[in-house]
């Protein structure tokens, strides 16, 4: 627990922009991160908190949510917790907002493997809404439920078929989101959007008409 909320190694620069925001909040400046993730980050503020304490209150939170779903779906616990050490512990360390998020997403995943009633597919989705709050990217999760649904159901073939082209539907539809959204947003420095998305026939396809390189190879 202390090397997770302690670690500002070499992971990447996400660290560092959460402290930053933080500070920045804490000299009265405002946060346009999602909206439970500003709520927790203002909370700490106001009652004097550094961003270290943050971290730990953050890390709690995370570590709750893993440790319910491994008591819930396994008794080789330290065996659990040991892999997680190893990775991707470290990474997650650094993506405090995907890293809370994740933790509700767990328990998501564990009461949805026993969910047959409406009651309980509406826990899940409140757990999914929660988790979005934290980090807008949780939204896929909720196609999981009627997938599960349709499992429970013993499904056929074709209705296999039917959910796969609709996962590749979400998949395709949030990438031109994606695209379009960050290319009004970041007009002229698509890098890290082409980046995301490397090896999307699709968003390949539409830079190339938009630079008139269609059929062209890209480099």
């Amino acid at each position: 627990y202390s090397l997770y909320t302690m670690s500002y190694g070499d992971v990447g620069s996400d660290t560092m922009e959460y402290m930053e925001r933080y500070e920045y909040v804490s000299r009265g400046g405002e946060s346009s991160y999602e909206f439970l993730y500003d709520l927790l980050m203002k909370v700490c503020v106001n009652l004097g908190f550094p961003f270290d304490a943050f971290r730990y209150i953050t890390a709690f939170l995370t570590f709750v949510g893993l440790e319910y779903t491994t008591f819930k779906l396994t008794k080789n616990i330290n065996i659990v917790w040991a892999l997680y050490l190893i990775y991707p512990s470290m990474y997650d360390a650094e993506l405090i907002r995907a890293s809370l998020a994740m933790g509700f997403i767990a328990v998501f995943l564990a009461r949805l493997i026993s969910s047959n009633t409406i009651k309980h597919y509406l826990i899940c989705t409140l757990l999914i809404v929660v988790a979005t709050l934290f980090h807008s990217s949780s939204i896929v999760y909720l196609i999981f439920i009627p997938v599960w649904h349709f499992i429970r159901k013993k499904i056929r073939a074709y209705h296999i078929l039917v959910i796969f082209i609709s996962l590749l539907g979400l998949y395709y539809t949030i990438s031109l989101l994606f695209y379009f959204v960050g290319n009004r947003i970041t007009e002229g420095n698509m890098s890290y959007y082409e980046g995301m998305y490397h090896g999307n026939v699709l968003f390949n396809l539409i830079e190339d008409r938009k630079s008139g390189s269609a059929g062209m190879p890209r480099p």
